[in-house]
């Protein structure tokens, strides 16, 4: 599904071999708390051999990280395609393995099955550090209706475990006093996406506009969650693109109890609100004998922005960017507050490397408070497999 990277080392390593091919990964992505991190199988992105990738990069918000990718399509005979996910990182740990139908039944409907295991700690830069462990089992279906629509839908059962860390926040400390240490965990997600864009790395020109729902259940406390995305494109020139782009995020229980804490929204870093730190907006917690504070996430957050890119030269892979982000996490909706969300304009540059794309941003926070965590300089290389 979940760093503000400052310094970036990305290494990737394909092997071709009349097993394994050197063809895109099946876009699968590791169990987070974000729903909207549960990408379906592309029924059309079939590839007739296998696939191997290795990862290694170097952050120093994660440190190192490792990632590893197995693909192999057409298992038992079959239509079914295989593939086993690890990663590893200071902030993550999981293992996925996935089996996809891209004609289930021939129908047009694809089916997949996925079987997880993880542990995250969404603050593990901070003193009082926190996490989350469990297995997690998926099915879901998808179809693509149009050129422009496709929908996805599922469900799953887990099990989920609060981890209790020396200096436990206090916000973690009253969740496991209420609803305990470890739970059951039940939901069914519906994800469409309507996608008028001119379908290319870069859009120049449409827009995309995209709907994740989730209706879940963790020991006995039922909750809703959903999210709202979209991105306007503008062509100003053939060089020259202009994207306004919007997040909002709610969620809630639907009844009495604790709302799962490890579902909650996060913002601030790349991909959020440029020149903050990585999940460092939004309500804190107390950290017993710390004078840090833990960062909680929350029930709402909305976030948006608008960003100017043009090509450098005549070169397609090199771009120079300009923005200005805007947003928070709020511990509820009803807790929005317009005069607490942060902003920020900076400049950047985009270089689509041969190891994946790097991404420079300097951005100076326009509004942030003294006790804000402040990265003007930012940067990612790649992208997780």
């Amino acid at each position: 599904m979940l760093c503000a990277i400052r310094s970036v080392f990305l290494c990737t390593v394909l092997f071709a071999t009349p097993v394994f091919a050197q063809d895109a990964a099946l876009g699968l992505t590791a169990p987070t708390s974000s729903t909207s991190d549960r990408v379906f199988y592309d029924p059309n992105n079939l590839k007739p051999e296998g696939n191997l990738t290795l990862g290694l990069w170097y952050s120093q918000a994660e440190s190192v990280s490792g990632t590893l990718g197995i693909e192999q399509e057409g298992v038992f005979g079959t239509d079914e395609n295989f593939r086993l996910g690890l990663e590893a990182s200071s902030y993550t740990q999981t293992a996925q393995i996935t089996l996809t139908d891209p004609d289930f039944f021939e129908s047009a409907y694809s089916r997949q099955l996925s079987l997880s295991m993880y542990n995250i700690q969404p603050n593990r830069a901070q003193n009082g550090t926190f996490s989350f462990s469990g297995i997690e089992g998926t099915i879901s279906f998808g179809r693509q209706f149009t050129e422009e629509l496709s929908l996805s839908f599922g469900g799953g059962l887990g099990r989920i475990r609060t981890e209790q860390n020396v200096n436990l926040p206090d916000f973690i400390q009253n969740y496991i006093s209420l609803e305990g240490e470890e739970n059951n965990k039940s939901f069914a997600f519906l994800h469409l996406l309507y996608d008028r864009t001119d379908k290319t790395a870069y859009p120049l020109e449409g827009y995309r506009v995209g709907m994740t729902n989730e209706l879940g259940s963790v020991g006995g406390t039922a909750y809703l969650k959903s999210q709202v995305r979209g991105s306007y494109f503008v062509k100003a020139s053939e060089r020259t693109g202009i994207r306004v782009h919007g997040n909002v995020g709610l969620a809630n229980t639907l009844g009495s109890g604790a709302f799962p804490i490890f579902e909650n929204f996060y913002a601030g870093g790349p991909g959020s609100v440029r020149g903050y730190g990585q999940n460092t907006l939004g309500p804190t917690s107390n950290i017993p004998n710390q004078t840090s504070r833990a960062y909680t996430g929350g029930m709402f957050n909305v976030v948006g922005g608008i960003e100017v890119s043009t090509r450098l030269g005549d070169r397609d892979d090199l771009y120079a960017l300009g923005f200005y982000d805007i947003g928070n996490v709020f511990a509820s909706g009803a807790s929005f507050d317009s005069t607490e969300l942060r902003s920020s304009i900076g400049v950047g540059v985009r270089w689509d490397s041969p190891i994946g794309a790097l991404n420079v941003y300097m951005a100076k926070p326009i509004n942030n408070r003294a006790d804000d965590n402040v990265e003007q300089l930012q940067f990612t290389l790649g992208a997780h497999f």
